[in-house]
């Protein structure tokens, strides 16, 4: 599945300097969570955002109050419910990320069981034939020596000659 970037955005690449003691705290949770570098770098970090942005919410009331109109309320409310809704939609598109991926993945693994039993059968054939080679192998050496034994005795191969052409052509043979 191809992921989409609402129109305006586009991926940008971040890079920071950590110490390597955070860069280990931080690997170490995301190998806890079982979440992959790059998707575990990025929830910690939507976390932090979410946690500072409604920080900064909080301060914001303690400083102005709650709201006190119905109004203020519908229009925290509003607010509220695009950044939920935003994060259900990319909930939404990891959830079917994932399921593609699942398919996918299940898909190449029995593809790839079925492939790997197929060459294991290409290769007990293969083991067969050269059987079947190297006796041939062994029945043209014998051949060829009864031939060598009777070379001056005609009498008893009267048909030496096409022996000879039938061994010469079993030995050129590709």
């Amino acid at each position: 599945m191809k992921k989409t970037i609402p129109e305006g955005n586009r991926e940008e690449i971040l890079k920071i300097k950590v110490t390597s003691e955070t860069l280990s705290e931080l690997l170490s949770l995301i190998n806890i969570k079982g979440w992959e570098v790059g998707e575990g770098l990025r929830i910690i970090l939507g976390a932090g955002y979410g946690y500072i942005f409604g920080h900064s919410d909080l301060e914001s009331e303690k400083q102005e109050g709650l709201p006190k109109t119905s109004e203020q309320l519908l229009d925290r409310l509003i607010k509220a419910e695009a950044r939920l809704g935003s994060l259900r939609y990319r909930t939404y598109e990891i959830q079917q990320a994932n399921s593609n991926w699942e398919l996918s993945s299940g898909a190449i693994y029995r593809e790839n069981v079925g492939l790997q039993n197929v060459a294991k059968k290409r290769l007990e054939e293969v083991d067969k034939l050269r059987l079947k080679v190297k006796r041939l192998e062994d029945e043209i050496e014998k051949l060829n020596q009864i031939v060598k034994k009777n070379e001056g005795n005609n009498e008893k191969l009267p048909q030496k000659n096409n022996v000879l052409k039938g061994l010469k052509m079993l030995r050129h043979r590709p």
